[in-house]
């Protein structure tokens, strides 16, 4: 059934966008880890970088966001995403060509700030009906329903909604970090190291779930949101190995 839904997937997206594949979107993706996220460039006389130039002025810092570029790109280029996403994508490859070690240890970083305490949600999520910054909430009508606006209209579903959000916000800059970074990786490298056959390959699983993600993309933590029952499985186990372990070696300390 996943198979199928991919598959679709891909027919659905190639006849939007004309491009084979999951999305259309490829180069600025790793353009955002490694340019702006990272901080790395490759040399100004890398003629990636020259074409780049061509659109976006030297007074311009080119460390940020894509989105923050391509209005640069866009009317240059009759409007072609495809063109924007391969200058980009070809100045970030050669970024990474240029520093393996700077990408290297970014990546190493971000695979750990992915369990930290950033939020997978967007900053204004609990600010509708109030003032937005410059990045407005987008909200347009879904067919015969207003997005961004409940259902049933009260006087008080909006403020708690946005109580919810404000606590769900508190709970990933408080408690994520100790359960994703004070608990989670370290149960991941027990797993991986002395856990038993299943949770091993669970280790194995999210590592090769999760380590592209941090090679290839900026600091999003929705992508980790699919990876909650894995995290899960992985920690009890190595909680259950773990104490199995630590009891063997007080047993010997004992005889001894």
């Amino acid at each position: 059934a996943g198979i199928i839904i991919l598959l679709v997937w891909i027919i659905i997206n190639f006849r939007i966008t004309g491009v084979w594949g999951l999305s259309d979107t490829k180069g600025v993706q790793l353009y955002n880890q490694a340019v702006w996220a990272g901080g790395l460039t490759p040399d100004q006389s890398h003629p990636s970088m020259k074409r780049l130039r061509k659109f976006i002025p030297n007074t311009i810092d080119i460390k940020r966001a894509y989105w923050d570029l391509q209005e640069y790109i866009l009317p240059h280029t009759e409007n072609r995403w495809h063109e924007v996403d391969m200058i980009l994508g070809n100045v970030a490859t050669a970024a990474v060509k240029a520093h393996p070690l700077g990408y290297l240890i970014h990546s190493v970083d971000l695979f750990i700030q992915f369990h930290g305490g950033s939020r997978p949600y967007w900053h204004n999520l609990s600010s509708f009906g109030k003032q937005q910054d410059q990045y407005p909430v987008f909200c347009d009508h879904l067919g015969k329903f207003q997005t961004c606006h409940p259902l049933i209209q009260t006087q008080w579903n909006t403020d708690l909604w946005d109580r919810y959000v404000d606590t769900s916000t508190a709970f990933y800059a408080i408690i994520f970090p100790i359960l994703g970074i004070g608990i989670f990786i370290p149960s991941l490298l027990f797993a991986l190291l002395f856990g038993q056959k299943n949770t091993r390959l669970l280790a194995l699983l999210y590592l090769a779930g999760m380590v592209p993600i941090a090679m290839y993309v900026h600091l999003d933590t929705r992508y980790t949101l699919p990876f909650y029952p894995i995290m899960i499985l992985i920690t009890i186990p190595a909680f259950v190995s773990f104490h199995t372990f630590a009891r063997r070696i007080i047993q010997k300390r004992k005889s001894w």
